[in-house]
Order: C-alpha cells, then sequence, then structure tokens
C-alpha cells in the first residue's frame, strides 16, 4: 500500500533514484512469479493461463526496471 501511495517518494535521498526505482520493479517482478505460483497451489492444479499472465507481468516490470537503469547509466 505504501509503495502504491507514495512511490518514488519512499527512494532515500542518498540512493539514485533510477537504480532505486530498477531495484523496487525487480523485486515486484520476483513477487509477480511468486503470486502465480501461489495462486496455482491455492487452486491444487496448474494453470496455464495464470502462470502465463504472472510471468508476462514479471517480465514487463523486469523490463521497465532494466530501462531505468539503461535511463540512468546509457
Amino acid at each position: 500500500m505504501e509503495l502504491d501511495e507514495h512511490g518514488r517518494t519512499l527512494c532515500p535521498s542518498d540512493v539514485d533514484p533510477y537504480r532505486s526505482a530498477d531495484d523496487v520493479l525487480h523485486d515486484l517482478a520476483r513477487a509477480a512469479e511468486l503470486l502465480g505460483s501461489a495462486a496455482q497451489r491455492v487452486i491444487g492444479e496448474k494453470s496455464a493461463a495464470i502462470e502465463r499472465h504472472a510471468h508476462a507481468l514479471a517480465a514487463a516490470l523486469a523490463a521497465r526496471g532494466n530501462l531505468q537503469h539503461l535511463h540512468r547509466h546509457p
């Protein structure tokens, strides 16, 4: 909730905001993969749709994190 409400303002002042955004986006990507796995365990079976969507979200977040990092460090 705090990340959703405050976003970039959570970045410590002594930390590069692009690096911080990259780190957070990669953490969120890992969380998306974990949520997909957890959802499949809850329903008790593999779901290609859940797996596909979780992976797509994770890939999009990681890619955006990479862009944040490249933007700061060309």
